[in-house]
This record gives structure tokens, sequence and C-alpha cells, in this order.
């Protein structure tokens, strides 16, 4: 990746990565946010992060799976966010392999609520 040295190069990046985040059929990219902070990793969300790209790519699902910083829920380690259709996402708390079929399998596929949501405690800039 080259790097930014100016507010131009960062504004095209910008429309770039948006435009990229459209599918083809103009709907929302299913979108994985994976929590790989120092508490995320120490509780496994490397090993998390593989899997998920692993069971999606099984399944034949398109997501983008995204390794971000602290979501502030060290507590509940690892921890997911999932976006799907662009809502504003759901984040699930002490995620292990068997809790990735699961959220794959019922929450992304069939649409089911499922346990281990934790109520999100922040607002997203997008939606001030």
């Amino acid at each position: 990746m080259e790097r930014i040295n100016d507010l131009n190069s960062f504004k095209e990046l910008q429309k770039k990565i948006k435009a990229d985040k459209i599918s083809l059929n103009n709907e929302k990219p299913l979108i994985i946010k994976i929590a790989m902070a120092t508490c995320g990793l120490a509780s496994g969300a490397g090993n998390i992060k593989e899997y998920f790209e692993k069971e999606l790519a099984k399944r034949n699902i398109v997501a983008q799976v995204i390794s971000t910083g602290c979501m502030g829920y060290c507590f509940a380690e690892p921890t997911v966010e999932v976006i799907k259709n662009g809502d504003e996402g759901t984040i699930f708390g002490f995620v292990d392999t068997a809790k990735v079929d699961d959220i794959i399998d019922n929450y992304i596929v069939n649409n089911k609520a499922i346990e281990g949501v934790i109520e999100k405690n922040y607002i997203n800039v997008n939606n001030l």
C-alpha cells in the first residue's frame, strides 16, 4: 500500500474504499469486524479471524473480515461486530469457534436472533 502524504490522496483512497464496499447488485456488503487489540489477541481473536475467513469461504459467503482496534469490551473478548445490509451492527462477545458457526449459520444466513449479543455503548460517527 502506498503512503498517503496529503489530503487529496486520502480523499481519493476514501472514495475508492467506499466504492469497493458496494457490490455489483447494489447490496450492502456483509462486514465482520474482529477486535484485535492486545486484549483481543490475548483471548484468541487471531484464531477467530482465521476461522471466520475459512468458514465463510467454505460456505461461499462473501464478506469483508476486518481487524479493528479495541471496541471497548475487554471483559468479553474475543468480540466480533457483524454488519448486515448496512445496519448499525450487532456485537457478540466471548466468541469461540462454536459461536462463529452459530453466527454464520443462524444470525447471518437464517436471520435468527442468537445469544451472546453485547449492547453497544458508543455512537457511530456516521449516525451523528
